[in-house]
């Protein structure tokens, strides 16, 4: 992973590179569900497609990562 792909993952999870890294994150879904679920109404259904691809595309090179 370039390391511009880290710091946009990073800033995206609102978690420290070093979080990602060296595995110190901590999951606390509720106050993020909420969250996305206030972005959620105003978007178009192509922009809730693409924010869901790039959910799925963080969350699965966070475990990439861990492995």
């Amino acid at each position: 992973m370039s390391i511009d792909s880290l710091i946009a993952i990073s800033n995206a999870l609102s978690v420290s590179t070093d979080a990602i890294l060296f595995g110190e994150i901590t999951y606390d879904k509720e106050p993020y569900s909420k969250e996305f679920t206030d972005i959620m109404p105003d978007c178009s259904d192509k922009e809730k497609k693409h924010i869901m691809q790039a959910a799925r595309y963080a969350k699965q090179l966070i475990h990439d990562i861990k492995s």
